[in-house]
């Protein structure tokens, strides 16, 4: 089964698209039906199958930049040391000065 779900996922990535954790999981419960598996795919599943795999993706980012100090935005990015990647964290600093946010970073 996890061979099969890697040839449909392959094929989406080679065609340019990105493969989301539900086309993985749809791509999976299809195939699961047509070996008649009668097993649904859980996201548990779904992430162990992308890790082994090593298939990841990221989304697009609208960088702000808010008026004042250039210091005032730190992104933080961390990789632990097996490869698993955690969310980035934003810490906004510039409104202590003011103590409001620019409308510029709301959007």
């Amino acid at each position: 089964m996890k061979a099969e779900v890697r040839k449909r996922i392959m094929k989406k990535i080679e065609s340019k698209t990105i493969a989301r954790d539900s086309d993985i999981k749809k791509a999976a419960d299809q195939v699961s039906k047509e070996l008649n598996l009668g097993r649904n795919v859980s996201q548990a599943w779904v992430w162990k199958w992308k890790k082994a795999n090593g298939i990841t993706y990221r989304i697009p980012y609208h960088q702000v930049q808010p008026p004042g100090d250039k210091g005032s935005v730190k992104v933080l990015l961390m990789v632990a040391a097996d490869g698993t990647k955690y969310p980035a964290v934003v810490v906004l600093k510039g409104f202590k000065k003011t103590g409001v946010l620019s409308a510029n970073v709301m959007k």
